[in-house]
């Protein structure tokens, strides 16, 4: 049978896919370093088919790191979104010169990180289009110094009400403070990817909102993306990095076996995209955004779009603020979650397995 465990990572998204015909899938890897290193040594996990990091926050990202660098586990491949290869060919080439472009950027747009994803700053990169081999040759020949959290401090010092970068002169301390925000989110895909490479995984690069292309047909499938083999070189930074930081480009996947129901990683998407991709069948379904309530419009457009009793399962830690009511309102045998603001039981594995009749779960469901 199929099986899927949400692993008990703490905060984020960790989905382990084991298929019938002895594939594994591992979507994401939450925010803790080593834990999800931890729980799949604990199920004897040694290798995994296709690792996917949906997008680049840090509950997705920073426990796929030491997977990568993990000595027993072997990892065939790495999918990520073509949109991290944007600029990273810059970070590799010159940290300082990304840092005092973002804040240069940051000072002119003289706005918050809330309101980046509204800004239409980026424009295609005069050099045009690069092919990912040449961005992946420029990461693993770039020094460890280049890792953009290594860089900033020699470049930015504190003066009264105002930082100093570079040749910038005066910066307002908010400029500053969005452009640190964005180097967090360039030093954690940096990491993914250049672990990735130096370990020697290959990585497949996908394009958000092209029409839904690559992947292994069959069986893994994106649903917002496509397969690409160039991606266009950044031309503003800031915007680059505030899409993933906003959670505008979230990948979705689709994972199909023979002979049994589909399962839909939703991953923080909001599913503003063509949806005619998702299936038209009962699915196992991971709650969007761990269940926020920012992201409720998710349950509509999976009813609408597939008219079938699904089951949902919840990766995160307990929380005051989720689920939402769209999650919670949902019949108690659909839904499952690693833990929640309504369950007495505390931080475990929720599992869910194939049958003849569709999914179900084996592991304890919701309590209310």
């Amino acid at each position: 049978m199929g099986k899927v465990t949400a692993l008990p990572v703490g905060q984020g998204d960790a989905f382990l896919w084991r298929r019938e015909d002895g594939k594994t899938v591992l979507v994401d890897g939450g925010r803790r370093a080593r834990q999800a290193l931890y729980e799949l040594s604990s199920r004897k996990v040694k290798e995994i088919d296709v690792m996917v990091c949906t997008h680049g926050d840090a509950d997705h990202t920073d426990g796929l790191v030491a997977v990568l660098n993990a000595p027993d586990i072997k990892v065939h491949e790495l999918w990520v979104p073509s949109r991290w290869g944007n600029g990273l060919h810059q970070v590799a080439s010159s940290p300082t010169r990304v840092l005092e472009q973002l804040v240069r950027e940051c000072k002119e747009l003289d706005t918050d990180v809330d309101d980046l994803e509204l800004l239409e700053v980026e424009h295609d990169h005069p050099d045009g289009e690069i092919a990912v081999g040449v961005v992946e040759e420029a990461i693993a020949a770039a020094p460890d110094s280049s890792s953009p959290t290594r860089s900033v401090f020699p470049y930015v010092s504190l003066a009264p009400g105002l930082f100093f970068v570079g040749g910038l002169g005066p910066v307002p301390s908010k400029s500053v403070s969005m452009a640190m925000q964005a180097l967090e989110v360039a030093a954690r895909i940096w990491a993914v990817v250049r672990t990735a490479i130096h370990a020697g995984v290959p990585i497949r690069w996908f394009k958000y909102g092209d029409a839904p292309a690559g992947g292994e047909p069959g069986w893994l499938e994106p649903v917002n993306s496509a397969e690409v083999f160039q991606v266009r070189r950044a031309g503003s930074l800031v915007k680059w990095l505030a899409l993933t930081l906003k959670n505008k480009e979230a990948l979705v996947w689709k994972g199909l076996e023979a002979d049994h129901p589909p399962v839909l990683f939703a991953s923080d998407s909001d599913f503003r995209f063509d949806t005619s991709a998702i299936p038209n069948e009962p699915m196992l379904v991971t709650a969007p955004h761990h269940g926020a309530k920012s992201n409720k419009r998710v349950y509509g457009v999976v009813r609408k779009t597939s008219d079938h009793q699904h089951h949902w399962m919840r990766s995160d830690t307990p929380s005051k603020s989720r689920p939402c009511e769209e999650y919670t309102n949902l019949p108690i045998e659909t839904r499952a979650c690693t833990a929640c603001n309504r369950c007495v039981r505390g931080l475990s594995e929720a599992v869910a397995v194939t049958t003849a009749e569709g999914w179900s779960f084996t592991t304890a469901t919701c309590v209310r």
